[in-house]
């Protein structure tokens, strides 16, 4: 028997380049239109043709220059002005060189779950594993907060008499 711990939901955004988007985005939104003008580095194939690219294909994207199921050459090849990338938001702070692009339709969430077999939890390594994935999932979720959390107001505060 399996247990399912709900860990959160990772909210995803698309990043570009700063080259790609003085080049094709400037004005860093993608409205309901926008999609079919632009390129998209996505993963290569997709299971059941489900995924974020098929959300892409749904808005009218169209222009896949750059396909790889690999994580590591997709953020490359956007780094590299190749187009926008789908990243977890959060993650941005690992990679300087891109920029999140406003959406008017927000990509949908992604719910994560820790899963194991009932009678393995109780076994100190397998607990000690869980332990550490949830405290960095926690960690991830925290920058999530983090970066979607409204800009503070830089106002001077009033000083106390």
């Amino acid at each position: 028997m399996l247990i399912d711990k709900p860990l959160g939901d990772v909210v995803s955004g698309l990043y570009a380049s700063e080259d790609y988007l003085q080049r094709f985005l400037p004005k860093r939104f993608l409205g309901a239109d926008d999609y079919r003008e632009q390129d998209f580095v996505v993963e290569d194939e997709t299971p059941r043709g489900k995924g974020p690219s098929q959300w892409l294909i749904q808005r009218g994207a169209t222009r896949f220059p750059f396909r790889s199921n690999s994580h590591e050459a997709r953020l490359h090849a956007a780094k590299g002005g190749m187009g926008l990338v789908l990243l977890g938001v959060g993650a941005e702070k690992a990679h300087p060189e891109l920029s999140r692009v406003r959406l008017e339709t927000p990509l949908p969430s992604l719910r994560f779950y820790l899963t194991m077999h009932k009678d393995l939890r109780k076994v100190p390594r397998i607990r000690a594993f869980a332990a550490t994935f949830e405290a960095v999932f926690a960690e991830y979720l925290a920058a999530q907060a983090e970066a979607e959390a409204p800009p503070r107001s830089k106002r001077p505060r009033p000083r106390a008499r």
